[in-house]
């Protein structure tokens, strides 16, 4: 079953006491309940949760339940700025076309609220600041390891793509659209552990990142007129909270 490895832990109102009644469950099995005198931290939370060896850390993570409104508004603003886009560009109707159908793909992107903490639980271990505690209702993830790396852009639906160590960023660009390639101006990666970096595409530049399985390149709009001139930005960071398209 797709996203099969979606977990979420629901934690109970702390009582006067200090009572914590913590109930986990599995997607699709029975809840197991968690008795706890003292509030949990994250480190007893994947104890109980106990995730697969086999789990792709890099991308592992949790959300809150509560953050997850607060995507869908940004998910939302940014499909505004972009019907805006298409608009204001009614004079060049093959880019209002495509803007229009990036629209529509965006749209379609499951996104959901992510912490970034990792949940390696060696790390979690290190720090209090890496073991926060559990308070709210919380959906964990742990994917498997990906073989791909998929390219976003404007000229082009998702194209999805195998991860190979060292291959330069250009080389995956140019792949998913050859002909578009040479008017490629911009680039972002967003890495699987919601890293997002400027993206060096010049076959002669020295590359800026290293692309991990999973990773995701957003091929930046070009041209844009002043009052967009942070849309790229804002999509590649709306890309982070991208449910994992891989599994």
């Amino acid at each position: 079953m797709k996203y099969s490895y979606l977990i979420a832990l629901v934690l109970g109102l702390m009582t006067a006491t200090t009572q914590a009644d913590v109930t986990f469950y599995r997607h699709g099995k029975t809840p197991t309940a968690l008795s706890s005198e003292q509030p949990v931290r994250l480190n007893q939370a994947l104890a109980a949760l106990n995730p697969s060896a086999q789990t792709y850390w890099l991308a592992a993570t949790f959300g809150l339940v509560s953050g997850q409104a607060v995507i869908q508004q940004k998910q939302q603003a940014v499909l505004s700025r972009l019907n805006a886009l298409a608009l204001s560009w009614q004079e060049q109707p093959h880019q209002s076309a495509l803007v229009q159908a990036f629209a529509q793909q965006l749209a379609s992107w499951t996104l959901v609220d992510k912490s970034f903490y990792s949940v390696e639980l060696d790390r979690v271990r290190l720090s209090a600041l890496t073991n926060p505690m559990m308070n709210e209702e919380a959906v964990f993830y742990f994917p498997p390891r990906p073989t791909n790396v998929q390219v976003i852009a404007l000229s082009h639906p998702t194209v999805v793509l195998p991860h190979q160590a060292s291959r330069p960023i250009a080389t995956y660009i140019e792949k998913a659209n050859p002909k578009a390639f040479p008017k490629v101006a911009q680039a972002y990666v967003i890495q699987p552990d919601g890293v997002v970096e400027q993206a060096n595409i010049g076959y002669w530049l020295r590359p800026s990142s290293q692309l991990a399985p999973g990773a995701t390149i957003f091929v930046g709009i070009a041209d844009l007129p002043d009052e967009f001139a942070n849309l790229n930005e804002q999509i590649a960071d709306l890309l982070r909270y991208q449910l994992y398209w891989w599994d």
